[in-house]
């Protein structure tokens, strides 16, 4: 009887063996790693694809009025859900009032804190909201909630250094346009880029739009716009636009080539597809 109870046991124990050596658990993965290196699965309910948590926003949130027109996003840097996090960068985006990303860029990771600033002055009194993840290579955390601001108005908007708002007729404006183009000596023709010619147009349409001491001291029309075709597609170079009935007019003949010369040519109004807003007040002339 003795022999016969002890052979069942040791079976037993020979059975279950092999069952308690596979049990154990998996050593954790290092932030560095996703769904295994160069597995194309995501492991996060957003399809994140690197182990770490979300940034915080820490400022500017709780749409709150930010004091000028290129507020600094600051985030709290994210950690490793097993080990220190290092060596992340970090993914700032910015979204305006109409969903259309109006900023975004990828920075290197702070200590603690991780800040980013858009490099052209936001539109005036709009709302915005803006979110940031880690991101290491290939791979990426979890968004941050998103954090919401407003921008100031515009500096002077019932009258001052910029004098006071009015009517500006589309012939008028045409005359702001020729004038700051021979005060100033831009070039709209073969020699000048894309780029020289937005600007000639955006100094042009912010001095009507905001008004100017020497380049139009009687004040500005907040109904001055400038425009791009939507999509992420660059701004126009010769066209204005009224701000709220979206009445564009064609401003230069041959622009980028030499004999180009300025007219007044109604377009029509825009379609909803392409972005019509004010330049920034950056693009005043000092």
């Amino acid at each position: 009887m003795y022999r016969k109870i002890c052979l069942a046991t040791c079976v037993a124990a020979l059975v279950a063996l092999p069952l308690a050596c596979s049990s154990g658990t998996p050593s954790p993965t290092s932030p560095t790693t996703a769904a295994g290196i160069g597995s194309s699965g995501a492991f996060g309910p957003d399809n994140s694809t690197l182990k770490v948590t979300a940034p915080t926003p820490v400022s500017p949130i709780d749409d709150v009025e930010v004091e000028d027109y290129t507020p600094e996003l600051r985030a709290t840097n994210a950690t490793g859900q097993y080990v220190p996090a290092t060596g992340l960068q970090y993914r700032f985006q910015l979204v305006d009032e109409n969903d259309t990303v109006v900023f975004e860029t990828l920075v290197a990771g702070g200590d603690g804190q991780t800040t980013a600033t858009p490099g052209d002055d936001l539109d005036a009194e709009k709302p915005f909201r803006w979110r940031a993840r880690a991101e290491l290579g290939q791979y990426f955390g979890p968004w941050s909630q998103n954090a919401t601001f407003r921008t100031p108005p515009p500096p002077a908007a019932t009258g001052g250094a910029y004098g006071p708002i009015r009517d500006i007729s589309p012939t008028e404006m045409l005359g702001i346009l020729i004038n700051v183009h021979d005060e100033l000596g831009f070039d709209l023709g073969s020699r000048s880029s894309r780029e020289d010619r937005v600007k000639w147009l955006w100094t042009a349409v912010a001095v009507a739009h905001y008004g100017h001491p020497t380049l139009n001291r009687a004040g500005g029309d907040r109904n001055w716009c400038v425009k791009d075709a939507g999509a992420g597609r660059p701004p126009s170079d010769d066209v204005i636009v009224r701000c709220n009935s979206r009445d564009a007019w064609d401003t230069v003949a041959g622009a980028g080539g030499d004999g180009y010369s300025f007219h007044l040519d109604y377009i029509g109004a825009l379609s909803s597809v392409q972005n019509v807003y004010p330049p920034p007040i950056s693009s005043l002339p000092q």
